[in-house]
């Protein structure tokens, strides 16, 4: 293919995806997206979902919607999206903003681009991304989110801004935590409880095995 026709088609494939994303991104005023009830398929646009969610990938991937995605029941990601976070460093906890307002869905939303709430059970193999949890989030990878109220078993690393609960993986990440980390190498940049691990690190002291601390 000579090289002018190369650039065409580049130029080609960006305008259809431009398109594409134009129009699937349209403002909420000009289109009607209804919840979904019993099982549905994802990603959706719904803005709630109740009962069996199943799909490749998460309603976190659909992005230029001015809300977020809430899922009520068991949330099933075959494939998920936490891949795209392996190249993170390992000292990513300490660009968390522990100061975030995590009650306030909608500072949380405009601050920290959140995409999806996860009520009850989510399981992904990769993990998932920009959501909130409340509950369990059980994946093969790497799960990343801004809240997590519950327990993340992400086995090879967790990430959360902010983690009310049980954090289990081979790395664990937290801005704040207020619970447990078990893993091998444990991260927390404001920490109310225990961690537990080869390598702890919190905003007191570094230890083998065991670290705690308890500062308001």
């Amino acid at each position: 293919m000579k090289p002018f026709s190369i650039i065409s088609f580049y130029f080609l494939l960006s305008a259809i995806f431009a398109s594409i994303n134009s129009s699937f991104a349209q403002s909420v005023d000009t289109i009607q997206i209804k919840n979904r009830y019993g099982v549905s398929i994802i990603p959706s646009r719904s803005p709630n979902s109740y009962g069996i969610q199943i799909g490749p990938i998460g309603s976190e991937s659909v992005c230029g919607y001015p809300y977020y995605k809430i899922s009520n029941g068991v949330n099933i990601q075959i494939i998920g999206q936490g891949l795209l976070w392996m190249f993170y460093p390992l000292n990513a906890y300490k660009k968390f903003d522990i100061d975030v307002d995590s009650t306030n869905l909608d500072t949380l939303k405009k601050k920290d681009a959140l995409r999806a709430i996860h009520n009850g059970i989510l399981i992904s193999t990769l993990g998932p991304i920009d959501t909130r949890i409340n509950g369990i989030c059980i994946s093969l990878f790497h799960g990343h989110g801004k809240k997590l109220n519950g327990v993340a078993l992400n086995l090879m690393r967790n990430s959360y801004n902010l983690a009310n609960g049980l954090e289990i993986g081979l790395i664990n990440e937290c801005g704040k935590l207020k619970g447990v980390q078990i893993g091998l190498l444990n991260f927390s940049k404001k920490t109310r409880g225990f961690q537990f691990g080869l390598w702890n690190v919190n905003e007191k002291r570094k230890l083998p095995f065991i670290n705690w601390s308890f500062k308001d």
